[in-house]
C-alpha cells in the first residue's frame, strides 16, 4: 500500500519530507516486483450492447473530467492530526449548455467523499466503499473498492460555476477503512 500512494520508504530513494509526492512514486507510480514470473492470464469481457442505424436518432455524448486539485499530478493532502478532514475543491465556468446524465467521483485512499456542484447547489456526491477483507479479490481490506453514483440527469448552462469539492480524513486513527 506503501507504494501505490507514493508514501516514503527508505528503498525508494526519496527522503520522509518527499513521503506522497512524486519523488516516492517511483518508476511511473508502479510498485517493484520481484523476478517471479506469473503464467500468463487471459481475461475476458462480456456485455450488450444496444444499437440502431436510425443515426437522428443517436445524441451525441461529450465526456468532462473534473479535478478538485485542478490537475496538480501527485496531488498530496498532509496527515493532520489537529484539522483531520480537509477539502480540496476547484470550480470552473462552464463553456456550454446542456444536460448531464451520469456523475460518478473518484478519490484516493481516505476520502470520504467528493461533490459535484452547480452553482453551489450539490447535485451528486459520491461515497467510496471501503474492502474489508485481506487477499479477497473485489473486496481489498483498506482499499477502495467501489463509488457511488448519480444518474438523475439536470441540466447547466454556459456560464454556470461548475465545481467539485472532496472531504478526506488525513487524522492518524484512520476512520475510513482505509488504514
Amino acid at each position: 500500500k506503501d507504494c501505490i500512494e507514493c508514501s516514503y520508504t527508505p528503498e525508494k530513494g526519496c527522503s520522509p519530507e518527499e513521503s506522497g509526492m512524486f519523488a516516492c512514486c517511483g518508476d511511473g507510480s508502479r510498485c517493484p516486483v520481484d523476478s517471479n514470473q506469473l503464467p500468463v492470464k487471459n481475461y475476458y469481457l462480456s456485455y450488450t450492447m444496444e444499437y440502431t442505424t436510425n443515426a437522428s436518432a443517436v445524441k451525441p455524448v461529450r465526456l468532462y473530467v473534473l479535478d478538485g486539485s485542478n490537475c496538480q499530478i501527485e496531488y498530496n493532502i498532509q496527515a493532520d492530526e489537529a484539522n483531520p478532514y480537509q477539502v480540496t475543491e476547484h470550480s470552473w465556468t462552464s463553456p456550454a449548455s446542456g444536460e448531464i446524465a451520469f456523475t460518478v467521483g473518484h478519490v484516493h485512499n481516505s476520502g470520504i467523499n467528493i461533490s459535484l456542484l452547480v452553482n453551489n447547489e450539490i447535485k451528486c456526491t459520491s461515497i467510496p466503499t471501503y474492502g474489508t477483507e485481506v487477499g479477497k479479490a473485489g473486496n481489498e481490506k483498506g482499499y477502495i473498492v467501489e463509488f457511488s453514483s448519480c444518474s438523475d440527469g439536470f441540466s447547466i448552462k454556459a456560464g454556470d460555476t461548475i465545481g467539485v469539492k472532496a472531504v478526506y480524513y488525513v487524522g492518524y486513527d484512520d476512520q475510513t477503512g482505509s488504514g
